[in-house]
This record gives C-alpha cells, sequence and structure tokens, in this order.
C-alpha cells in the first residue's frame, strides 16, 4: 500500500467534449461525430442545454441552464453527483 487513496469502483470518469463556436462555419457536434475524439467521451452543446433568450431577464443567449433542465441532461448521460467530469474542447 502507497497510502494513496483510490477512487471507488462505482466512480466513473466522463468525458465531455464541449466544443462550440460563436460565429463561422465550425460546427462542434459535426466535428465530435466526424472524430478523431477521446474513446467513450459524449458531446454536449451549450446551446442545446442553454436557458433560451425569452426565459432569462435580459433576454441574453447562452445563458446556464435551470436546475431542472441541467438535472435532466445529467440523467439522459447518466452522470451522477458521485462521478468524475471532464470538459473540453
Amino acid at each position: 500500500d502507497d497510502g494513496q487513496k483510490r477512487p471507488s469502483q462505482s466512480i466513473k470518469l466522463v468525458f465531455v467534449d464541449a466544443s462550440w463556436w460563436h460565429k463561422g462555419d465550425l460546427n462542434g457536434r459535426k466535428m465530435f461525430e466526424k472524430g478523431p475524439r477521446i474513446p467513450g467521451s459524449i458531446h454536449i452543446d451549450m446551446d442545446d442545454i442553454a436557458l433560451p433568450p425569452h426565459l432569462n431577464p435580459k433576454s441574453l443567449p447562452h445563458m446556464l441552464p435551470t436546475l431542472e433542465l441541467f438535472a435532466a441532461t445529467m440523467h439522459h448521460y447518466n452522470i451522477t453527483n458521485q462521478d468524475h467530469v471532464i470538459i473540453y474542447a
């Protein structure tokens, strides 16, 4: 035993590709689907979970989702509070 704590077997590591571009012809989802990518990773598009402009006080795009929408997205991808999530772009 080297004294290092080891993660529980029930904890999983989830890689999330969150590539997104504000302007131009680049498309993070299409690039993810085309690859290459980290094996087993998922893609979450910010615009898929962002609070729509008509639902936020300043009508701004790309705002944080509601707690319920964020939780539903995590549930959809089977991501739990115990998981370690690495978000990259």
